[in-house]
């Protein structure tokens, strides 16, 4: 008998015990019944590929002068909303009015003498190298003039996108040098979502995976992410820093450094149970006891938060593991999705349920 063989003897045995102890599907009693529920996570190359990750904002800045100076106020509080182009710092402006008074006056001065040589020069009085010492000694004076124009434009800071102010990293009347950040901005934009890929996985990585992530301050809900780049040099942890655009939808908007799971659907070839290819289908890792056999089938109840009800889905059981897991592949199951891992024998497709949630008062959620 070959090992493939043996492997699907195990799993129909497993079906079939697992039959025999399957309740009736569409059963209702109008009880509302106690469940307790898991997360579903993808498996990549018989491992589940999940990775811890932090929400980022798509848009960040330390914000600095382009020139040294004094704070002379704040137009901003921290955790301020603002505009592109708002006014967010003033630096103390006298030296730079003063020098381009200067220059000013210089350039006035430079500009009578230059016109006067190149009067004289059209008049066949002044030489040639006169009238070229004047018109290229008022450009140097036009440059000098927009220099000290800028620097004094420089001492006021503006917003250069639309955004939150994070934090202002100094107090008013300090001196800051040129390039100092004065303050710390944040975008507005859709949030991203940054992990560190381990190298093995990225040198496994393709167009075909499907990336989703859960937030735990949100249970039940599963975020689509769609990648926007990676860093194709690994840092000192091995790691490959890879960024995903986070689709918020109508779903609640996790802030910047929320913690995530993230998820690769990695859509490669699954063999069924039955030896035959499942392409495109995304291998699931789920608990054991959350799979219920009925006729042959396999299914599981997946918890529907917005009805408080849980719906029944056939899926394919793929092959089991000594933690108590077993990998699965199902068309309307995926990562993120939360399923019954508890009394499924005794629910129904269509059911009320209320999720067990443990507590300093019911130690392992076994109430």
């Amino acid at each position: 008998m070959t090992r493939f063989m043996t492997k699907n003897i195990y799993l129909y045995a497993w079906l079939l015990i697992a039959a025999g102890c399957g309740g009736k599907s569409g059963d209702t009693d109008g009880v509302v019944k106690n469940v307790r529920v898991e997360t579903v996570t993808s498996v990549g190359d018989g491992r589940a590929a999940g990775y811890p990750g932090r929400v980022v904002a798509a848009e960040e800045a330390s914000l600095a002068f382009r020139v040294g100076g004094t704070i002379e106020r704040y137009c901003v509080e921290e955790g301020q909303t603002v505009r592109k182009g708002r006014l967010l710092a003033v630096l103390d402006d006298t030296d730079y009015r003063t020098q381009l008074s200067a220059t000013e006056a210089e350039y006035a001065k430079g500009k009578a003498q230059a016109d006067r040589i190149i009067a004289l020069y059209r008049d066949s009085v002044a030489t040639a190298d006169d009238y070229d010492s004047a018109v290229y000694g008022m450009k140097q004076l036009e440059a000098k003039l927009r220099n000290h124009r800028d620097m004094l434009s420089y001492t006021r800071l503006t917003a250069p996108f639309d955004g939150t102010i994070q934090k202002r990293l100094h107090e008013e009347h300090e001196t800051v040098a040129q390039g100092v950040p004065v303050i710390s901005m944040i975008g507005g934009g859709e949030p991203e979502v940054e992990i560190g890929l381990p190298a093995a996985d990225y040198s496994r990585l393709n167009a075909s995976c499907s990336w989703r992530c859960t937030v735990s301050i949100y249970p039940g809900e599963s975020y689509a992410l769609t990648p926007v780049s990676v860093s194709p040099k690994a840092n000192a942890n091995q790691l490959h820093t890879m960024r995903l655009r986070l689709d918020a939808a109508d779903k609640p908007l996790p802030a910047p450094g929320t913690s995530v799971m993230v998820y690769a659907e990695r859509r490669a070839a699954a063999t069924t149970a039955a030896g035959t290819a499942a392409a495109g289908q995304p291998q699931l890792q789920v608990a054991t006891s959350s799979v219920l056999g009925v006729d042959g089938h396999a299914y599981v109840f997946v918890y529907d938060a917005a009805a408080g009800v849980i719906r029944r889905r056939e899926v394919t059981v793929v092959g089991l593991r000594s933690d108590g897991t077993c990998i699965i592949t199902a068309e309307g199951v995926g990562a993120g999705d939360r399923i019954v891992t508890t009394g499924v024998r005794h629910v129904n497709d269509g059911d009320s349920v209320r999720i067990i949630d443990e507590s300093d008062t019911n130690i392992g959620g076994v109430l």
